[in-house]
């Protein structure tokens, strides 16, 4: 995503890496990261594009993952990768199980975020979203999926 003021460009990017060029200096900008050109050339790299917000018109147009037969790490990595996030896991027993779950259904005409809490609800856990990362737990008062 590129931005300019009439001042300084700024460059956001959600995914891979882009390289700007300017007359006295050339940047790379990874997957979360922030570019700024200034007036006087000068190019400011800063971390946190992931979570500025910024991405949320993305999630809306993008299309819904199809789950059917897709195991819970597919779906998770698909989530963050679509939300510019990282995934973490509050158990490493979960993260041990989320690639042996298969899932089953769909999540068609679902938003991210109602599609994460569904898909995670229905296999016994939960999530937060906790700076820039999805935090995948079990849920309360019951145990994950065996």
């Amino acid at each position: 995503m590129v931005r300019f003021d009439g001042r300084s460009l700024s460059l956001n990017v959600r995914e891979g890496e882009v390289t700007l060029s300017a007359p006295s200096a050339r940047a790379v900008a990874h997957a979360g990261q922030t570019l700024t050109l200034g007036a006087a050339g000068r190019i400011l790299p800063t971390e946190g594009a992931e979570n500025s917000g910024e991405w949320t018109w993305a999630e809306t147009i993008a299309p819904m993952m199809e789950i059917e037969g897709r195991s819970l790490l597919e779906f998770l990595d698909w989530v963050v990768r679509e939300r510019g996030a990282q995934l973490r896991f509050a158990d490493s027993s979960l993260a041990g199980k989320a690639p042996t779950i298969v899932l089953r259904g769909s999540t068609a005409g679902m938003t991210l975020e109602q599609a994460t809490a569904s898909v995670l609800a229905t296999c016994g856990m939960s999530h937060r979203w906790d700076d820039g990362a999805l935090v995948v737990g079990p849920e309360q008062g019951s145990s994950p999926v065996p």
